[in-house]
């Protein structure tokens, strides 16, 4: 197994960066000597499309399995193979993972001679998959099949996998000010900037909304690469608006005080410039 890392980092909108690596595993094809056959590529061989062959009818197309190479924690975006091939009649070849196509190949055309030196050629095609490689096992057994257009033999193929870290999208909402206050204010919330797409629970599609009731507000964003999507929420508080009342004598005589208590609120601010919830006057 053989581990490149083809490019550093790329970026997008200058926000987010990833790293992209690429990791070789090889698939060896055999059999054909088993039958009789000779050596091809100086090694065993099997071979596809093949009517009366030593093998007898080969079926057009051949599956194989290999061990999921990719650490854990990234996604496959893009498989380049190498077909190692005793270049037959120049036969198409088309590779699949797990059902997912790869590019189309062409095999050589010399005839498929036997050989006990080690191929010296191969044939390539390559399948990107910008958001990750459908149906892909992580961590398990995956499936590569080959089909070929007419007779084709094969030594091995050379599986370049290249991957990338996950995207983990976690918007952060913040706000304008206090989350809890009374009736008749309001808080703008801000789910942040360099995402391409928001959705908010209330139909909003704008990076900030202004509410002005109570509620759990949540936030879904896209990723840059639109491969993603992360989630936030942040709740807000409306109180009602107090209903103050002021109890005490409210009629005297000249010369006389009276002291009035105001309730219903949780700080007070009286005409005469007093903070306190009672004053004399």
């Amino acid at each position: 197994m053989k581990k490149v890392i083809l490019l550093l980092i790329f970026g997008i909108n200058s926000l987010f960066v990833l790293a992209q690596t690429t990791i070789m595993t090889t698939i060896t094809y055999g059999g054909f000597q088993a039958c009789g056959g000779c050596a091809v590529c100086g090694a065993d061989y099997w071979c596809t499309n093949t009517p009366g062959s030593y093998c007898g009818d080969t079926p057009p197309c051949k599956d194989m399995t290999f061990v999921d190479p990719v650490p854990p924690g990234n996604l496959v975006t893009n498989i380049q193979v190498y077909y190692w091939t005793a270049n037959c009649v120049g036969s198409s070849i088309n590779g699949y993972v797990n059902g997912q196509p790869v590019s189309t190949a062409y095999d050589g055309n010399s005839g498929c001679f036997c050989d006990v030196n080690p191929c010296a050629t191969s044939v390539g095609a390559t399948g990107s998959y910008i958001c990750g490689l459908p149906g892909y096992v992580y961590g398990g057994t995956n499936t590569f099949q080959i089909c070929s257009g007419t007779a084709m033999c094969i030594n091995k193929a050379d599986l370049y996998i290249t991957y990338v870290p996950a995207e983990v999208i976690n918007p952060v909402i913040t706000a304008s000010g206090p989350t809890t206050f009374c009736s008749g204010g309001s808080v703008t919330l801000n789910a942040g900037s360099g995402y391409p797409a928001y959705h908010w629970n209330t139909g909003a599609t704008s990076q900030t909304i202004t509410v002005n009731s109570s509620g759990t507000y949540t936030v879904t964003v896209t990723s840059p690469t639109g491969c993603t999507t992360g989630h936030g929420s942040i709740n807000v508080t409306v109180n009602p608006l107090p209903t103050p009342s002021i109890s005490g004598t409210s009629t005297i005589c000249n010369g006389q005080s009276t002291t009035l208590t105001a309730s219903g609120g949780s700080s007070y601010s009286w005409s005469t410039g007093a903070s306190t919830a009672s004053i004399t006057v």
